[in-house]
């Protein structure tokens, strides 16, 4: 098998790719679990409906939020070692 140089990505590609991730798997563990609306999903880890639609446009997650998302919507590991940035 040929061997394949990855091209690195700039500290601000790698953080809007996993913004974008995150903001994908969100929206996939939502339709998963028939959560319709962002605003069921913040009431549920407890923030604010805009504070939940700012995070997943620019990504500026927390630990302890990603933590939340993680315990309250039950993201599979994989999913969420992704939202973390692992493997990007």
């Amino acid at each position: 098998m040929p061997r394949v140089k990855r091209q690195k990505l700039s500290e601000e590609e790698r953080l809007a790719a996993i913004a974008a991730e995150t903001s994908k798997i969100v929206r996939l563990v939502m339709v998963r679990q028939d959560i319709p609306f962002l605003i069921d999903l913040a009431g549920m880890i407890g923030i604010a409906n805009t504070t939940l639609s700012a995070k997943l446009k620019t990504g500026s997650w927390t630990q302890k939020d990603i933590c939340k998302l993680v315990s309250v919507l039950s993201i599979p590991s994989e999913e969420a070692a992704r939202m973390l940035g692992v493997g990007l």
